[in-house]
């Protein structure tokens, strides 16, 4: 999709409602976008991941045999329904963080809102499919924890477009990836499966845009390192408000992976989740590691990242 070989780390002034190779007729209106710099919002396989988005779409009525999925005995199924409803909220989180972002973008870099536009697509279908799934037995959305909320609270209010891919995209949805792993493998049925499945490999190409991202405006700008690493411990100020971790989402994860709630399943499922957690601090340490950020650093930022996970 690339309009031009040649493209300007900055956009031209009079670039309008225009992208790359429209001229402007002179006295149209500037529109000031916040975002004209190529260092603000490029991201070098942008084009291969819109095509990839293309090319792997699906539909959440129609690619999920919602007739296969079984029925489970009423804890398992209440666990079930509680991590489809945290699922939720944290896609509505991805959802509507990028839509605050795309008006602000110049469109002589066309490929990003175009980009951001499809991965709102998908986010879009992932809080469609959880819903179904949170549905599909009778069980229905359980409940939001406090915790959740002030994590996805403190996402949607950062302002700064490279702080924000930053902290959603790399930190945030490259987390929420090892939790689809975690759950794809620990999904009792397969039609569950499909679901997870599906939605991780929608969110790997959003991770891999961030990364891109982040790492390209660091190596522009090195200090920038600094400024990421503020506002992962402002973040984490905000949450040692309430110092704690949803015992919501760890309780049903626990009896999803060990299977029941009976007592040696439960610590079962309770030192599979405490593995997860591990995983992820190890898995966002390597994010941090290729963007730019040296190791003693990006174990500090990722021990500094939230209890929601997200």
């Amino acid at each position: 999709m690339n309009l031009s070989d040649e493209i300007l780390i900055k956009a031209p002034e009079n670039n309008g409602l225009l992208t790359r190779g429209i001229i402007a007729q002179e006295n149209s209106p500037i529109y000031d976008f916040e975002l004209s710099f190529k260092e603000q919002v490029w991201s070098n396989p942008i084009s291969v991941l819109y095509e990839e988005g293309k090319n792997l779409q699906w539909n959440a009525t129609t690619d999920i045999p919602w007739n296969e999925i079984p029925e489970f005995n009423p804890v398992l199924e209440k666990a079930i329904c509680q991590i489809m409803t945290y699922l939720v909220e944290n896609e509505f989180s991805a959802l509507y963080i990028p839509g605050k972002f795309i008006s602000k973008i110049n469109p002589y870099y066309m490929e990003v809102p175009l980009f951001l536009s499809s991965l709102m697509n998908d986010e879009a279908r992932h809080i469609e499919v959880f819903t179904k799934r949170a549905n599909a037995n009778g069980g229905g959305f359980q409940y939001s924890s406090e915790v959740t909320q002030r994590s996805l609270f403190s996402l949607f209010k950062e302002d700064d477009y490279i702080k924000s891919s930053f902290l959603l995209h790399v930190m945030g949805e490259g987390t929420f990836v090892d939790l689809l792993t975690f759950l794809e493998k620990y999904m009792p049925d397969e039609a569950t499966k499909k679901i997870i499945r599906l939605s991780k490999r929608d969110e790997m190409r959003h991770v891999a845009y961030g990364i891109e991202h982040v790492k390209s405006a660091i190596e522009q700008n090195p200090n920038r390192i600094n400024a990421l690493k503020n506002s992962a411990f402002k973040r984490k100020e905000f949450m040692d408000e309430i110092s704690s971790e949803s015992s919501l989402l760890l309780e049903s994860l626990a009896i999803l992976a060990g299977g029941s709630d009976e007592p040696n399943d439960y610590k079962k499922g309770f030192d599979l989740v405490e593995d997860l957690k591990q995983k992820m601090n190890e898995n966002r340490i390597k994010r941090l590691v290729s963007i730019g950020i040296d190791e003693d650093l990006a174990n500090d930022i990722s021990k500094a990242h939230t209890p929601n996970f997200m």
